[in-house]
């Protein structure tokens, strides 16, 4: 199984991270939300090799590290070893926060998919069909998009 290097696991952990700060602030129906989870689960499932490589290469480079500088003394060594290592440090604290928090914020996806199940309901025709012409408003924007591309 091939590792990744710190470069190519700080750019997914950071497109994960993007994913959740875009997304959780923009979800207004049942479906975006539902997407929103599933995206967030399939995540989650990634998270843990993104974990163990980036632990990995830090080990490696701390290893590195060691081999080169043993003449140094125990106080400036730490401070070598926290200069040389800063990317992989970077990298593995990052991917372990947000492996460490992503649980909770699919279970507060989960939790507000539930309200929203919930209050369906207790809708009225009024919601119902500003609810449709919400998403008549996304398709158009979405076809005029399209248009602008071609």
């Amino acid at each position: 199984m091939k590792c990744l290097t710190a470069i190519e696991i700080l750019s997914e952990v950071e497109e994960i991270s993007n994913f959740i700060y875009s997304g959780h602030r923009n979800l207004e129906s049942g479906n975006e939300m539902s997407y929103y989870i599933d995206k967030l689960s399939s995540y989650m499932a990634r998270l843990p090799k993104l974990e163990a490589d980036a632990e990995y290469l830090l080990n490696c480079k701390r290893g590195e590290v060691a081999e080169a500088k043993k003449d140094l003394s125990a106080t400036v060594f730490r401070e070598v070893l926290a200069r040389e290592t800063a990317l992989e440090q970077k990298v593995y604290r990052f991917t372990y926060r947000l492996t460490t928090n992503i649980p909770e914020i699919v279970q507060s996806g989960r939790s507000q998919l539930s309200y929203l199940k919930a209050q369906l309901p207790n809708w009225n025709e009024d919601r119902v069909f500003q609810e449709i012409n919400k998403l008549s408003k996304e398709v158009d924007k979405l076809k005029k998009q399209l248009e602008d591309k071609l």
